[in-house]
């Protein structure tokens, strides 16, 4: 059922062009891990128009990829209803569902055949052509590993881990070659890391891989008892920047950008400390309790309520200070940027070294559900 959300100060209000379309993930009445997913406009006026349901109550929302080159984004639905759904930017539809093989339970992208690859079985990889000309069953097929040569994942969606999709994870050989394993079958991703970041060790470092298939890679390389170190590649010209995690909470990729989420972990335990003097993260007054101000007091990160905004062609970084642990990037579109604090959508302007010229679109409680956004043509 379609609703209208009837949005306050709408004096304070700024206009936006038709075709902002923001996709929800939201806690459900089941608890745990199991989210909701909807599809909402934003009108011009600021309200928010409900305009499909992607993922009920009962199902639960398990992963969904924004594939930007193909205007699509893909989704899956937890198990045991697992379904397969294909969702549309310009018609703003879902053009393909069907239930999928069970037992599937991890996905990622692959570049450049346009699939999205799952796990199955003991070393099965299926992958799902976005093609709409094909039905959604017709676009399965058994992929082998050797086409695996690239996964695509752009990380990390939502601050509270709703609906949030993680780095890939993989391995590094002795040669610093990137790697992954199928039922015995080893697949090198066409990446190496270059010998002056890998330690002289028995074991490699274990990895995790964060990419998109048009410009960046990101790569955080992990040894025993050490800090973590992530690497960031611009895939066009081969430019290699390592970037700092002592305020690190989370990665995510939008074309050339990746947006590092501010935060470090806690310093102390929250149990042996009298809450007054615990380390919590800002914004606390906007919580309004549920799994959200949950997340917050328990989570060993502390966030910081700042989104660092790293350009890995130049290698400059742009911050937003928003003064709140609950926000998030949600788009990033040629010089435009789309970020939530709270309840409220923003739009900004990238300048050369900063950004600039922050407006509000609308102020909602769906808002707060908001970790996908996407412009129709």
């Amino acid at each position: 059922m379609k609703r209208l959300i009837c949005l306050c100060a709408m004096a304070c209000l700024q206009t936006h062009a038709d075709g902002l379309y923001l996709i929800t993930g939201a806690p459900t009445p089941k608890g745990g891990d199991y989210v909701r997913a909807e599809l909402w406009r934003v009108e011009t006026d600021g309200h928010l128009t409900n305009l499909v349901e992607l993922a009920a109550d009962d199902e639960g929302l398990h992963r969904l990829n924004m594939v930007q080159e193909e205007r699509k984004a893909l989704l899956m639905t937890k198990f045991p209803k697992v379904r397969l759904a294909v969702l549309d930017f310009d018609t703003h539809s879902i053009i393909k569902s069907c239930a999928i093989p069970k037992g599937t339970y991890e996905w990622a992208s692959v570049s450049p055949l346009r699939f999205n690859v799952y796990p199955y079985g003991e070393g099965i990889i299926r992958g799902v052509d976005l093609t709409p000309s094909l039905s959604c069953l017709e676009s399965l097929r058994i992929l082998s590993p050797a086409e695996y040569a690239l996964p695509v994942d752009e990380g990390k969606a939502g601050v509270d881990q709703l609906a949030a999709n993680e780095m890939v994870p993989t391995g590094i050989d002795a040669q610093g070659r990137i790697q992954r394993s199928f039922n015995g079958t080893t697949v090198f991703l066409g990446y190496s890391i270059p010998a002056r970041f890998l330690k002289a060790r028995q074991n490699p470092p274990n990895g995790a891989l964060l990419a998109n298939t048009s410009a960046v890679l990101a790569y955080k390389i992990a040894y025993p008892n050490e800090p973590s170190r992530i690497l960031i590649l611009h895939k066009p010209s081969g430019t290699l920047a390592e970037i700092p995690t002592a305020n690190y909470a989370g990665l995510r990729a939008f074309g050339k950008f990746l947006v590092i989420t501010d935060g470090h972990v806690r310093k102390e335990s929250s149990s042996t400390l009298p809450a007054a003097q615990r380390e919590v993260s800002p914004g606390a007054q906007e919580w309004h309790g549920g799994r959200a101000e949950y997340f917050f007091r328990t989570s060993i990160m502390v966030y910081g309520g700042a989104l660092h905004v790293f350009d890995s062609e130049t290698r400059t970084t742009r911050t937003i200070k928003t003064n709140q642990a609950d926000s998030e990037v949600v788009l990033i579109d040629g010089k435009s940027i789309y970020y939530r604090i709270s309840d409220r959508l923003y739009q900004a302007t990238l300048s050369d070294n900063a950004i600039v010229d922050g407006k509000l679109l609308a102020k909602s409680v769906v808002i707060r559900d908001v970790h996908w956004a996407f412009l129709s043509k």
